[in-house]
């Protein structure tokens, strides 16, 4: 049986208007996409969209893929010495698209190929299809 653990994340603001007493105002987002949190949408409450934020290991390729698509992309040589908690991070970092993203990357590695970066960012999508 699979097990997820949700949290919500609720936030309340009360807002006092003259007589009328206290209003409360309710925003809850749901920590994970799979969760349905709809049914808690109410005129007080605001339900917000869960954006994923973290790949989980499930999702993450095997070391041996993921190498593989690093060693066609052309940035085998350059991650020589990265252990595989660093490659992760560099393959989910690759997972979101844009030059934004590619730049951050060079910023704290210059060392890294900008072409073959985006070589595997592109790989990646490619994959995701």
């Amino acid at each position: 049986m699979k097990f997820i653990i949700s949290f919500l994340l609720l936030t309340s603001t009360v807002t006092f208007a003259g007589d009328v007493g206290p209003e409360t105002k309710h925003l809850v987002k749901a920590v994970s996409p799979e969760i349905d949190v709809s049914s808690l949408a109410g005129p007080q409450v605001k339900v917000l969209p869960a954006h994923r934020k973290v790949a989980y290991a499930s999702e993450l390729p095997s070391p041996a893929d993921r190498d593989e698509l690093f060693q066609k992309s052309g940035l085998t040589s350059s991650l020589e010495n990265w252990d595989d908690f660093d490659k992760d991070s560099l393959y989910i970092k690759l997972t979101k698209q844009g030059s934004r993203v590619i730049d951050r990357i060079l910023e704290k590695n210059p060392d890294l190929n900008r072409s073959a970066l985006e070589k595997a960012q592109k790989l990646i999508k490619a994959e995701a299809r």
